[in-house]
């Protein structure tokens, strides 16, 4: 009995629903969810995530994380101080909490930025096309990863890295 009741307070499987799935930009990390869940059911075994990961070469996750955009077209990369600011702007960005920055978001920030910074919002459009620039994986989202690579391109373009 006490075993049986041991057992029921472990969790032995974790949902991982298909919109945050398809949000996942890191390309190890998507490798591994692939093995772990192969029908993309949104229900992973702790056990199945065990095997995966004990068999799994971990060159393979160098591989794939090499052959990422977000890799390889970034150049240079920012610093650890530059991480940290990017995540205290994304919490900040991410009203909600979930992880990823939504398209009222991002509008809202922006025009909140335009504003404080005295200039007229862009036209709606504008706004869009830039959300959808960010959100490379076309999840309607923009997870860390994108935000990470978005904010190193503009780094980049004014000469900051």
């Amino acid at each position: 009995v006490a075993n049986t009741m041991q057992q029921s307070k472990v969790t032995k499987k974790f949902e991982l629903p298909l919109h945050i799935r398809k949000g996942v930009t890191d390309p190890a990390l998507k490798l591994v969810l692939d093995k772990a869940d192969p029908g993309q059911t949104g229900v992973v075994s702790l056990t199945a995530l065990n095997d995966v990961l004990s068999e799994i070469d971990p060159a393979m996750l160098t591989k794939a994380r090499a052959g990422s955009p977000s890799s390889t077209d970034r150049g240079s990369s920012p610093s650890p101080a530059d991480l940290q600011r990017m995540q205290r702007v994304f919490s900040k960005i991410d009203h909600d909490g979930d992880g990823a920055i939504d398209l009222g978001e991002f509008m809202s920030i922006t025009k909140k930025l335009m504003r404080q910074t005295g200039r007229s919002a862009p036209p709606e459009r504008w706004l869009k096309s830039a959300f959808n620039s960010a959100d490379t994986d076309e999840s309607g989202r923009i997870g860390f990863d994108e935000f990470v690579a978005t904010q190193t391109k503009l780094m980049q373009a004014s000469g900051d890295i």
